[in-house]
């Protein structure tokens, strides 16, 4: 299981979580990293908090503040997770990076 947390502290909100997924070639060298950004949770607002890919949970607790999960990993889930976090009129974004190792089957 692959678990992101992101901590908030006085007021602040986690507000959304995002994906840039890695393109790897046949021989599973890193290409480039993909250019789109896929938003995996959102919570905006007025906005009723939904997740966007149905392979990811997210859980944000009292207190603002945000756990990404994935039960399963593969090759397509590498790339670079960012938590984006509404700080009072502020928004802040972090970000790390997965790296998943493995073959790929064929």
């Amino acid at each position: 299981m692959m678990t992101f947390e992101c901590h908030t502290h006085n007021g602040s909100v986690v507000r959304e979580w995002s994906l840039i997924r890695a393109i790897r070639g046949e021989s599973n060298e890193l290409l480039q990293q993909h250019s789109n950004t896929e938003r995996i949770f959102s919570n905006w607002g007025n906005e009723p908090r939904s997740t966007h890919l149905a392979e990811f949970w997210v859980d944000v607790d009292q207190y603002g503040s945000g756990t990404l999960y994935l039960n399963y990993t593969k090759l397509e889930d590498a790339g670079i997770y960012t938590c984006a976090i509404e700080s009072g009129h502020e928004l802040i974004r972090l970000s790390a990076h997965l790296i998943v190792l493995g073959k790929k089957q064929r």
